[in-house]
């Protein structure tokens, strides 16, 4: 693994494994299937490190599936623009 892991980085590629499962066949995976799917691919990327993002890995994808259900868009660049010292990985 050379990239440098941080909470971005976690952020970034738990979205990014998301959107492949999603795309996969619609009906062959639950959502519980597509869950399993990403953490075993975070589980993969960051080998002994994953135990150490866990708990934001879990609360990353459950955010998003909750945004998603509720139809909710977040503008992501004005947040970042008007609020970057909210969140220090921004």
């Amino acid at each position: 693994m050379s990239e440098h892991i941080n909470i971005k980085n976690v952020l970034e590629s738990v979205i990014f494994f998301m959107e492949i499962a999603e795309e996969m066949e619609e009906g062959k995976l639950s959502g519980e299937d597509k869950k399993e799917y990403v953490m075993n691919r975070m589980k993969q990327k960051l080998g002994e490190l994953f135990s150490s993002y866990e708990t934001e890995i879990n609360t990353i994808l459950e955010s998003v599936i909750f945004l998603s259900k509720i139809g909710r868009k977040i503008k992501v660049n004005e947040i970042s623009k008007n609020c970057a010292g909210c969140f220090r990985f921004l």
